[in-house]
């Protein structure tokens, strides 16, 4: 059963205004089809410090065409990982009152890598790993419990902990590169209190940048470290009107700005390379 997190966004002036609707909240504990044999996908002979990827996934909808945005989004990740080895820790925020889920399969505990002797067996080979990855990422997805309430900040808060978590995983001895991929549309609506909370706010850079430096501020969730660097896609789970698509837009600048130190970066796009 799909569960969504239903909102509209009404422009008055150039004033977003969040109304809720009902939304049901249940789902099944974690099948068999969101878990995965994390061995099969690890080679003998690993790099010695691998790229460390934190993927957070912001998700107000847990049906399908939801599902593929992200699969879409995490493809490049899986990819890459399989091919150079990379260690993969995936979370998904469900909203407001829902515990950040880790992934069985991507949980950062150890490397991943496909090698073949024969190049063409090892190009199939990775490319089923991928898929085999990406399917269990979808199962996970349809059953996790979405609230009619986003929780964005309390999901950036968790990073520093979980890239703590990251550092040395994968078993190589070495740390290697560090980085965070948020997924997420932006503009799902948030409680009362919330930094992120776009109810009755203004569609402006300004007002976009006043909140994340709020965030900041209030330390509902902090800066990267340095030389930690930063990727969102907006998969555009929801649609919306101009003002919301807007307001996504100076977030994800302004969060790109404010989060990321001079050595870090961020490279900000949208599920269709935009």
């Amino acid at each position: 059963m799909t569960f969504a997190r239903q909102f509209t966004s009404l422009l008055v002036g150039a004033t977003i205004v969040v109304s809720l609707g009902a939304c049901g909240i249940g789902g099944p504990e974690i099948s068999s089809r969101a878990r995965c044999d994390g061995p099969a996908f690890t080679s003998d002979t690993m790099p010695a410090a691998p790229m460390r990827t934190l993927v957070l996934v912001d998700l107000p909808e847990n049906g399908e065409s939801a599902g593929g945005h992200v699969v879409d989004a995490i493809d490049p990740v899986l990819s890459r990982a399989v091919v150079e080895g990379g260690v993969v820790r995936l979370l998904i925020s469900g909203g407001e009152g829902q515990p950040l889920s880790p992934s069985p399969c991507l949980d950062g505990g150890s490397a991943i890598m496909v090698e073949r002797n024969n190049d063409e067996t090892e190009r199939r080979s990775q490319s089923a790993a991928v898929e085999a990855i990406e399917g269990n990422v979808l199962a996970l997805l349809a059953e996790t419990e979405v609230s009619s309430l986003g929780d964005l900040s309390n999901l950036l808060a968790a990073i520093p902990a979980e890239l703590r978590s990251l550092s040395g995983a994968g078993g190589t001895g070495d740390d290697g590169p560090i980085r965070v991929v948020l997924i997420s549309d932006l503009t799902s609506p948030a409680a009362r209190g919330d930094c992120l909370s776009l109810d009755g706010v203004r569609a402006s850079s300004a007002v976009a940048d006043a909140m994340v430096v709020r965030c900041l501020e209030t330390r509902q969730f902090q800066r990267l470290p340095a030389g930690v660097a930063m990727t969102i896609v907006r998969p555009q789970l929801l649609p919306g009107d101009n003002a919301g698509t807007r307001m996504s837009g100076y977030l994800m600048a302004s969060l790109c700005a404010r989060m990321t130190k001079e050595k870090g970066g961020c490279i900000s796009e949208s599920a269709e390379g935009g």
